[in-house]
């Protein structure tokens, strides 16, 4: 049936739509009250309750369609619908005080909100506070203030209640994950002989429908839960053409689910309040009372601004309560946040922070599927299905549940107990993430009556769900499931994961302002090679120039040592434009964009023996290749300048009469290719081959017969083989040879 159709008093609630019923849309009132559905803009009348001639009116078909100020006043000088304007109603009720109904004069409380294009009057029989009650509440909130844990908040609230309205029970109720609820708080008469304090109730006792009204208002009241509702008319609001939603309505008609519930458990009224979290539904304050009980308007908002304050404190509490362990744990977070960061860290280490930060019975490490870790764990090949199927393409940084097997159904038939898991991601997604397991336990959960039991009961609608009858004390033991996650167990994971993105914040920083030294570094390198280029090449020239026009036009007058000391000038501004031209290479290999593409390797060594035919002629090299050299994928230029660079020190640093130099190349499982340059050349000492690639690290003095270079030669290597970011390594022991290991 549709919605607009449905009522209450229809007695529709059957065995498959108890969890769907459109409770929020009921189709009928409490019958102590009358409701007005006024058109916001007209003010005439839509829909009232079929109780209107209870209250001494005309028949509600009569009364549909007239002004408000025909059937309500204030006083004689003021209209009622003057009163409407004045007042901005918003979604929220507010007692608006006494008026009158016309003609007779009845007076009745107002309760009024809006809710789009409609005004909702709720008119009941006036019931005044007794006396004291600011007193007593502001006591109470008062007292609230001064608590620091959550049982004694809890226990203290319903103490307080129950002795500023003088109900029969009080009870603070705490939803769990699957919206069970547990009494974790009651007040009641010593006397009494049943208290639920510590029972659970199953979530359909408060199905989801109830909740939501439960997170929209502040207080639900029901002054008799036998009291027969009444209907609405007509169903369908005229103006929207759907049924009415009252979700907002003190008058609300109760579900006979609900009522019947109550009856079975001897109670004639209720007072529900919301408590909420981070404006969710935390729990609720649920109050019996063994009699009917219409409360005053004060009381009702007292209720109502109840639920509002402690729902702050509650807030506080549970705040500072995290906020306290998360100071006690610091040390280990803050440990563990700097470990999962380093790119070389001990597993131990990362085991025992993981085991002192959470109670658990196993922990590890996942890295691209595979599970390390220490205690009780899964196979691996059970573990990389749940990694696929239960971690992977989740939402969020944590996954955590205490009943493995719900969320990943294989899990049952694990060679071991784990039934808890917390997960962390460490990256994207969860490839990478920290994991506790927790091992299962039996669990005995005392019930509040058997929550398996469903009444259904056939009627002249056929079957109907009906409550259970009893509340007697249901033990169940239950198996395949560990502890739970506690609240603050979570916040401390949150807590961790916030540590790490602070930590990758910080470094994100620093990098950035590396790149902009790095940045301006390299500006100041190519400002460098300007001058280089350009200011010092011209005196250089003219330096040059001179020495030669020196030589041509008094060489014949100079004596020995005037000649040597002219040669000594050529030689040296030799040596400095060749200086100059390799720090202008040096500078420029940042530069150019890499233009990758695959290239047979010994077609790149071709090309680089090419550019050095003269000089290794000179030096009667013998270059020797493999006959099968691999392709490479990388620039072609820099490959070349690569080899080039490399096969000429292995000419130039080499005692023997014909220098050798062997070229070879192979593939690697990951695709890259590594280049092998050996030669039987003079070698680098031990404590020496981390220098050979620094810039302008020498390692010959002016005074060795292999003082020539410049020390820029491997510096201009390494940077071309860190822009196609591969490595370079080199094998070598003095007088025996080197061998440079080129990956890309």
């Amino acid at each position: 049936m549709e919605q607009s159709e449905y009522s209450i008093l229809d007695g529709l609630t059957t065995p498959t739509n108890c969890e769907t019923e459109p409770v929020h849309v009921p189709g009928c009132i409490l019958p102590h009250g009358l409701l007005f559905v006024v058109d916001a803009d007209t003010l005439r009348l839509l829909q009232a309750s079929e109780n209107t001639e209870k209250f001494g009116l005309d028949p509600v078909d009569k009364l549909l369609g007239r002004p408000v100020d025909e059937l309500l006043g204030i006083d004689e000088e003021t209209k009622f619908s003057q009163m409407l304007s004045e007042e901005q109603l918003q979604e929220t009720a507010e007692w608006l005080g006494e008026v009158h109904l016309k003609p007779d004069g009845t007076k009745l409380d107002l309760h009024a909100h809006r809710l789009g294009e409609l005004f909702y009057l709720e008119l009941e029989p006036p019931v005044r506070a007794g006396i004291r009650l600011e007193r007593k509440l502001r006591r109470l909130l008062d007292s609230l203030s001064t608590v620091a844990d959550l049982q004694s908040f809890c226990q203290r609230l319903s103490e307080g209640v129950w002795n500023i309205t003088g109900l029969s029970r009080i009870m603070v109720y705490r939803f769990g994950p699957d919206w069970s609820g547990e009494v974790i708080a009651e007040a009641t008469d010593a006397n009494a002989e049943v208290r639920f304090m510590g029972h659970r109730f199953p979530p359909m006792d408060i199905p989801k429908p109830a909740r939501d009204i439960y997170n929209k208002i502040a207080a639900r009241f029901l002054p008799s839960s036998v009291a027969r509702p009444v209907g609405i008319s007509p169903r369908r609001n005229p103006r929207t053409g759907k049924a009415l939603d009252m979700s907002r309505c003190g008058l609300r008609g109760a579900s006979e689910m609900y009522t019947e519930y109550l009856e079975n458990m001897g109670i004639a009224s209720s007072v529900t309040a919301s408590l909420k979290r981070n404006g969710e539904l935390w729990g609720l304050i649920a109050c019996h009372h063994h009699e009917e009980c219409f409360l005053s308007p004060q009381t009702r908002a007292a209720f109502e601004l109840v639920s509002r304050v402690v729902s702050l404190q509650l807030d506080r509490i549970l705040i500072l309560d995290n906020e306290r362990l998360g100071r006690e744990r610091r040390e280990v977070c803050e440990g563990l946040a700097e470990l999962t960061l380093s790119e070389d860290y001990s597993l131990e280490l990362v085991f025992q922070k993981m085991e002192e930060l959470l109670e658990c019975d196993g922990v590890a490490v996942c890295s691209d599927g595979h599970l390390e870790g220490r205690g009780l764990l899964p196979e691996q090949k059970e573990f990389g299905e749940f990694h696929v199927s239960g971690l992977m393409g989740s939402e969020g940084r944590v996954r955590h549940t205490d009943a493995l097997q719900d969320l990943h159904p294989p899990a049952s038939d694990w060679s071991n107990d784990v039934r808890g898991v917390l997960a962390l991601s460490l990256g994207e997604e969860f490839s990478d993430c920290l994991l506790w397991f927790r091992k299962g336990i039996k669990q005995q959960i005392k019930w509040g009556g058997n929550p398996y039991e469903k009444v259904v009961k056939h009627g002249k609608h056929g079957p109907r769900l009906h409550p259970r009858s009893s509340f007697e004390t249901y033990i169940e033991t239950i198996e395949g499931r560990s502890n739970p996650w506690t609240e603050q167990e979570l916040y401390l994971i949150d807590h961790l994961r916030a540590l790490r993105a602070r930590k990758l914040q910080q470094r994100a920083e620093e990098l950035a302002q590396l790149n902009k030294r790095l940045e301006r570094a390299n500006e100041e390198l190519d400002a460098f090679a300007a001058i280089a280029s350009h200011d010092l090449r011209e005196p250089l020239r003219g330096i040059t120039n001179y020495v030669k026009f020196l030589g041509e036009d008094y060489g014949e007058k100079l004596d020995q040592d005037g000649q040597h000391m002219l040669g000594r000038m050529r030689f040296l501004t030799k040596r400095m434009e060749e200086l100059l031209n390799a720090l202008l290479e040096y500078s420029r290999v940042h530069k150019p964009e890499l233009r990758r593409e695959k290239v047979p390797l010994k077609t790149v060594v071709d090309g680089a023996l090419q550019a050095l035919e003269l000089f290794l002629e000179d030096r009667r090299a013998v270059i020797k290749m493999d006959d099968d050299l691999p392709s490479i994928y990388g620039h072609p230029g820099f490959l070349e300048e690569i080899l080039s660079n490399l096969i000429s020190n292995g000419v130039k640093y080499n005692r023997n009469e014909c220098p050798t130099v062997v070229v070879s190349g192979w593939l690697n499982e990951d695709g890259t290719t590594t280049v092998s340059v050996k030669d039987d050349g003079i070698g680098i000492p031990e404590d020496k081959i981390n220098a050979c690639f620094e810039l302008l690290g020498r390692l010959h003095g002016q005074e060795s017969e292999f003082r020539e270079g410049f020390g820029l030669g491997l510096a201009i290597v390494k940077k071309m083989v860190e822009r196609h970011e591969g490595s370079i390594e080199v094998r070598s022991q003095e007088d025996q040879g080197s061998e440079f290991l080129v990956t890309i």
